[in-house]
Parts: structure tokens; C-alpha cells; sequence
């Protein structure tokens, strides 16, 4: 059972890493008047990220303090990137379903077409535990009424905000479609990170991405789980949703 296990994370990271599929648009700032609506403010303040009791790439714990930010409610719907973008790349197709199969660099332009931008990766991080400590945001044990996974999703997205919440009212934070975050990928990023408003390594050659998918097993999942993806891939399970300053 446990090579079985170890084989199918192998096989998911080996394909995250050679699958790049390429697809551009071309970036054209849009003035959104009400952006903020159907967001989430986070306040500033100091969070607990990371683990010490599972993946090397998310060791150690450590407390990181972050800027207020805005976060989307919901996932981005094929609804509201078609209408942006005027082209929806989604394999498994509906209005409210999240957009997916769609690459980190056209998630890229959809937030900035709207005068947004993706979520660093702590942002996301801080936004999905909502405070909490666990593995969940909900507790360290999984409870189908919270997420989309492969245990109860039928094969297959499903519309957003059906699942519970967290306590910041974001839905879909685990399961659903992974979301691709603004970061580049460094296995050892955090034991260098600074402690204050960690913005990312300034390269690399994958994106990272967080929360897990319809299609994702319960190892891989949790508010701590990290993985990377070339950014012009675009499978079935990701997808994103946006992240915005303040006005000062």
C-alpha cells in the first residue's frame, strides 16, 4: 500500500513537470470599478505557515507576517473569463464551473485584464487557513461537505461555492481545481523566506500551485500542500482566482 501511494505522488509530480502545453493572449488592462466586489479582505497580521511533520518542501513551520490583501470568494468561472478573455479553454464546460485546463500565463492576463493580480503564494496560504492551524481549515480530518476531491467528486469539477466555507467565507480553497498562485517554484524556498511579506523566488521554471482538485487524493491535499507546474500547462484540474491591494 505505501509504494502504491508513494508510485501515484511520483506519477502526479512527474507529470506536473513535462507536459507544457502552450497557449497565449495578449494583456490588455480593463478599469474595473466595483473589483472589489465578490472579495475577500484579508487583514494584516502574522500567520503560521508551512508543516514539520510531513513534505520537506514545506518545512519548517515558521510565523510570516503579510500585508492586508484581497482575495476571490470563489474560484474564476468560465462564465467571467470568457467574458474577459473571449475564449474558454475548459474541458469540462459550464458557466459556474471554475475555468480549467488553463495555463499560469492566461490566469495571469485574466487577473491583470481586470486590474487584479494572482495571489502570492503566502497570501494564498494565509487566505485558505483562515486562521486555523490544522491540516484543514476545518480540523485534521476530511469532511466531504467542505470540498470537491477524488473521493466525492464523480470525475469531474463542479460549480463553485456549493462547499462550505472557511472562516474568511472563501469557498473551494481545497479541492475543486488546483489554483495556480504568482510564485515561482523553489523546493527550498522555505528555509530562506524573510519573515515579512515574502514575495517568491525572483526565477525558476515552474509556477506553484495549491489547494488540490476533483481529481486529487487525500495525501496530496491540506492548507500546507505545495506542488509546481510549468506555466504554459493546462490540464483538466487547474484553475485560479484572483488577488488584489488595497486602495490606498
Amino acid at each position: 500500500m505505501l509504494l502504491k501511494l508513494i508510485s501515484t505522488i511520483l506519477t502526479f509530480e512527474l507529470l506536473l513537470l513535462f507536459a507544457p502545453i502552450i497557449g497565449r493572449a495578449n494583456v490588455t488592462s480593463l478599469t474595473t470599478p466595483d473589483k472589489f466586489k465578490n472579495m475577500v479582505l484579508i487583514p494584516a497580521g502574522t500567520f503560521r505557515t508551512g508543516s514539520d511533520t510531513t513534505f520537506a518542501k514545506i518545512a519548517p513551520a515558521q510565523d510570516i507576517y503579510l500585508d492586508s490583501f484581497y482575495i476571490d470568494k470563489h474560484e474564476v468561472t468560465q462564465d467571467q473569463f470568457s467574458d474577459v478573455m473571449n475564449s474558454n479553454p475548459s474541458k469540462f464546460r459550464g458557466l459556474n464551473l471554475p475555468v480549467n485546463a488553463v495555463s499560469w500565463e492566461e490566469a495571469d492576463q485574466y487577473c491583470q485584464k481586470i486590474n487584479k493580480r494572482l495571489p502570492r503564494e503566502m497570501e494564498w496560504e494565509k487566505a485558505a487557513r483562515a486562521g486555523s492551524s490544522t491540516r484543514f481549515y476545518w480540523g485534521n480530518k476530511f469532511e466531504g461537505h467542505f470540498a470537491w476531491v477524488s473521493e466525492n467528486s464523480d470525475g469531474s469539477p463542479h460549480p463553485v461555492g456549493l462547499k462550505s466555507p472557511n472562516s474568511f467565507g472563501l469557498h473551494d480553497m481545497i479541492g475543486n481545481v488546483w489554483e495556480w498562485v504568482a510564485d515561482w517554484y523553489d523546493d527550498n524556498y522555505y528555509q530562506k523566506m524573510p519573515d515579512s511579506n515574502p514575495g517568491g523566488p525572483s526565477k525558476g521554471e515552474y509556477k506553484v500551485v495549491r489547494g488540490g482538485s476533483w481529481d486529487t487524493i487525500l495525501p496530496l491535499l491540506g492548507a500546507a500542500y505545495r506542488t509546481r507546474a510549468h506555466p504554459t500547462v493546462q490540464f483538466a484540474f487547474f484553475g485560479f482566482r484572483c488577488a488584489a491591494d488595497p486602495e490606498q
